[in-house]
C-alpha cells in the first residue's frame, strides 16, 4: 500500500515543473531530504533559498582564472589528455611536457603563433586573454629564477680556491727505468720495431715516447 501511494505521489510530482513542485510539496510538509532525493540537492537549494549552497555552487567566470587553469579546464571540458591537447593546440610534434608546463605555470609563452593557437583552443580571443598570459609569463619567469638560483653548497664550492692538479703519467708513457733502457737501445742504433721485439713493449708506446728518448739521448751526448 505504501509503495502504491508513493508511486502515485511520484507520478503526480512529475506533472508539475520542478520549481513549482518543490514549493508545493515543501509547503505541505514534505521533508527537504526527500525533495533532494527526487529533484536533486542543488535545485532544492535554489528554490528554497539556501545561501550557503548557492555560494558553493556559484559559477566562476573562467576568464578571471589564471591562464594555466583556463587551459586545464578547456582540456578537461573537451576530454583531451595532455598529449592530445599538445598535438591539437600546439603542433603534431609537441609533447605532454609543454602542456604540463603551461598548465602548471612553469613555462613561458612567447611565440605569437602559439599564443593564438592556445587561445583558439581555450575559446577566448587573444585580446581578452593577454592580461592572463602576461601574468602567467611573469610568474613563470619568477619560478625559473628560483629554480636556477644556486644553493648554499654550490656557492661554497665556487668560493673554494682552485687547486691545480699535478699532471699524472699516462699508461702509455714509459717509466724512468724503461726510458733509460730505451735511450740505451736507441743509442745502439736499434729501430722502434727492434726495441719492441727486445722488450715486449708495444711499438706505439715507443713512438709516443720518441721525443723524450731523443731528448734524453741528446743530454747524455
Amino acid at each position: 500500500m505504501a509503495l502504491a501511494t508513493f508511486s502515485l505521489l511520484l507520478a503526480d510530482m512529475t506533472r508539475l515543473p520542478p520549481a513549482e513542485a518543490i514549493r508545493h510539496y515543501a509547503a505541505h510538509g514534505m521533508a527537504r531530504e526527500v525533495l533532494a532525493r527526487i529533484y536533486g540537492a542543488e535545485p532544492v537549494a535554489r528554490v528554497m533559498g539556501d545561501d550557503e549552497l548557492r555560494a558553493a555552487t556559484r559559477i566562476v567566470d573562467p576568464r578571471s582564472l589564471p591562464f594555466g587553469e583556463q587551459l586545464r579546464l578547456a582540456r578537461e571540458r573537451q576530454r583531451h589528455t595532455q598529449n592530445i591537447a599538445a598535438k591539437i593546440a600546439l603542433s603534431p610534434c609537441a609533447t605532454t611536457t609543454e602542456i604540463e608546463g603551461y598548465e602548471g605555470g612553469d613555462k613561458q609563452i612567447k611565440d605569437k603563433r602559439r599564443i593564438k593557437r592556445l587561445c583558439d583552443y581555450i575559446g577566448v580571443p587573444v585580446a581578452d586573454m593577454m592580461p592572463a598570459i602576461l601574468e602567467h609569463n611573469d610568474r613563470a619567469a619568477r619560478m625559473r629564477a628560483i629554480y636556477r638560483a644556486p644553493t648554499r653548497v654550490e656557492i661554497a664550492e665556487k668560493r673554494k680556491p682552485k687547486v691545480k692538479r699535478k699532471p699524472t703519467r699516462s699508461r702509455l708513457d714509459l717509466t724512468d727505468a724503461a726510458l733509460a733502457e730505451a735511450v740505451a737501445m736507441w743509442r745502439r742504433g736499434m729501430t722502434v720495431a727492434e726495441m719492441s721485439r727486445a722488450t715486449g713493449v708495444p711499438a706505439m708506446i715507443y713512438h709516443r715516447a720518441m721525443p723524450r728518448i731523443r731528448a734524453a739521448a741528446a743530454r747524455r751526448g
